[in-house]
C-alpha cells in the first residue's frame, strides 16, 4: 500500500528542502500564536516559495479569524485550510466558498465512536478528516504522547480521504499504519530535537520508515 505522507509544523527551508526531496505530500504550516512552530504568512510563503506542485501546502489555524486568513490567503495561497478547533460545519462551508478553499477538519478521538460522530457533523462539509488522540495540555499540535488505540479506525467508512496523527514516528509509524490501516498519516512534533525546529534527519527517517511496504 502506498502511504502519503504529511510534516506539519515546518518554520525553516532546511526543512522544506527535505520535504521536496523526499517527496512527501503535504507541507503543514501553524498559524497558531500558542503553537512552538507558529510562522508568520508571509514567512511561510518565502521558505515554502521553491515548493515542487506535487507537494500540497495545508495552513493550520485554530480560529477563523478574518484578517488571518485573509493574509494567509494574499501571501501563502495554501492548497488546504486545516482547522483545528470545534468549528461549525455552516461556519466551515462559508469559508469554503468565501476562500475557495479546500478544508481538512482536525478531530480528538477516544473511541470509534467519536470518529464516527465527527463523520456525521462534519463528513459532508471537509474534504479531508485528520484524526488525533485527545490533547493532554493547553499547546496545539500533534505532541508526542497523543498516540492512542490506532485500530479504532481500521475499515472506518468515510466518504473522503483522512489523515491519521497523533505521536507517529519513525518507530511506530508502520505499527500504525497496520492497525488503522491510514492512506495518509501526519506527523509534527515527533520530528523535532527542539521545540518548533524540525529535524532533517529525523524528517528524512520518518519518510523511509513510513515508505517500508506493508502488507494489510
Amino acid at each position: 500500500m502506498d502511504v502519503k505522507i504529511k510534516i506539519c509544523g515546518l518554520t525553516t527551508k532546511e526543512a522544506l528542502t527535505a520535504v521536496a526531496k523526499l517527496r512527501v505530500n503535504y507541507a503543514g504550516f501553524s498559524f497558531v500564536k500558542d503553537s512552538p512552530c507558529n510562522i508568520l504568512p508571509d514567512a511561510a510563503a518565502e521558505i515554502a516559495s521553491d515548493l515542487p506542485p506535487f507537494v500540497q501546502k495545508v495552513a493550520v489555524v485554530f480560529q477563523p479569524d478574518k484578517n488571518l486568513l485573509e493574509e494567509i490567503f494574499a501571501t501563502f495561497k495554501p492548497h488546504y485550510l486545516q482547522f483545528d478547533d470545534d468549528i461549525s460545519p455552516t461556519d466551515l462551508s462559508r469559508i469554503k466558498e468565501i476562500y475557495h478553499t479546500k478544508v481538512i477538519k482536525s478531530i480528538c478521538i477516544k473511541t470509534r465512536q467519536d470518529a464516527e460522530n465527527s463523520l456525521k457533523t462534519y463528513g459532508n462539509t471537509a474534504d479531508m478528516m485528520l484524526f488525533d488522540g485527545v490533547q493532554t495540555n493547553n499547546s496545539h499540535g500533534s505532541q508526542p504522547d497523543r498516540t492512542f488505540d490506532w485500530s479504532l479506525l481500521k475499515n472506518l467508512k468515510c466518504p473522503n480521504p483522512w489523515i491519521l496523527s497523533g505521536g507517529l514516528s519513525r518507530f511506530n509509524a508502520q505499527h500504525a499504519i497496520r492497525a488503522s490501516h491510514a492512506h495518509i498519516i501526519n506527523a509534527s512534533d515527533t520530528l523535532e530535537e527542539v521545540p518548533g525546529l524540525k529535524s532533517v534527519h529525523m524528517i528524512e527517517d520518518f519518510v523511509k520508515t513510513a515508505r517500508i511496504p506493508s502488507y494489510l
